[in-house]
Parts: C-alpha cells; sequence; structure tokens
C-alpha cells in the first residue's frame, strides 16, 4: 500500500475482549496509527443475539466487511489475551497471512513501537511516501527491532 500518511492498522480479535480492543485501539492511535477496528461488538452490543446458530446475513456480512479492512491495512493486530483467538479470529489471522499481510499478535508483548514512518519501512518496505511498497509478512519483519510478530500464524487456543 503506496502512503502519504500514517500506517493503517486492522485490530482483530473475539468481540468479547471489547475492553481490550478499545485500548488497544486508543494506544495504537496515540502513537500515530490509523486504526481500523471492529464496527460492532456483538456479545456486548447484542446482548440477546445468538451468534452460535446465526442463519441469517448479518454475521456473514460482518466478517466479509472485516476481510475488506483486512485487505484495506499495512498490518494486522490480534488482541489475544492469553494467547486465545477463537475460530473467527483464527480465519481473519489466516486471510491476512494468505494476503501478505503481517500479523502481529497482543500476547507478544508491547504495541507496534517505533515511529509510523519506522513501522511502514518495517513493514512495507518502503519510507511509505510514494510509490508499490514490498509486502512483508509477518516472518519477515519479525527480525525489525522491537516488532511482536509471532511465528506460526493462526496459532491460538
Amino acid at each position: 500500500m503506496g502512503h502519504t500518511g500514517y500506517p493503517v492498522i486492522t485490530v482483530c480479535g473475539s468481540s468479547k475482549f471489547r475492553d481490550e480492543i478499545l485500548e488497544a485501539v486508543a494506544a495504537l492511535t496515540v502513537r500515530g496509527f490509523l486504526v481500523i477496528s471492529l464496527g460492532l461488538f456483538g456479545h456486548a452490543d447484542l446482548p440477546d443475539y445468538n451468534w452460535d446458530t446465526d442463519a441469517t446475513d448479518l454475521k456473514r456480512m460482518l466478517d466479509q466487511m472485516h476481510r475488506q479492512k483486512i485487505l484495506m491495512a499495512d498490518a494486522v493486530y490480534v488482541v489475544d489475551p492469553g494467547g486465545y483467538t477463537g475460530e473467527s479470529t483464527r480465519r481473519e489471522i489466516n486471510y491476512a497471512a494468505d494476503n501478505g499481510k503481517p500479523v502481529y499478535y497482543m500476547s507478544n508483548g508491547a504495541l507496534l513501537p517505533g515511529t509510523p514512518a519506522e513501522v511502514i519501512r518495517a513493514v512495507c518496505g518502503t519510507t511509505g511516501t510514494s510509490g508499490t511498497p514490498e509486502t512483508g509478512s509477518a516472518s519477515s519483519v519479525s527480525s525489525a527491532p522491537g516488532i511482536a510478530a509471532r511465528d506460526g500464524v493462526g496459532q491460538g487456543e
């Protein structure tokens, strides 16, 4: 993704971790990242909705929207308290990896370090000011100083 501004991070994680996700969004935002997050915290926003037996198009639509958010981002940040990732989050992680998006995990430590420009260089292989960046992968950027990626994309539970 060519940049003229801030690096874009899509946050993934179970909607049951609403507070943790909102904390990560705030922390990433004040660090200079343009953050794309969940549009709906199903467990909290729709407490009477049965997500396990959803036979409507709502869950499919939300899943498709989140995949599009992943494609719009330079990288994905997984909010995974205690290393937990549910089935939907694992699908999102695999989708991100399949589309060349680096995946970072909260459980690996601190939020993405460095200035936005440093993260763009580590994630995209450019200064972020012009051109088409090289697409990184979680394993290729895990050696960047201070950036916490996890090998074995999709591990969890």
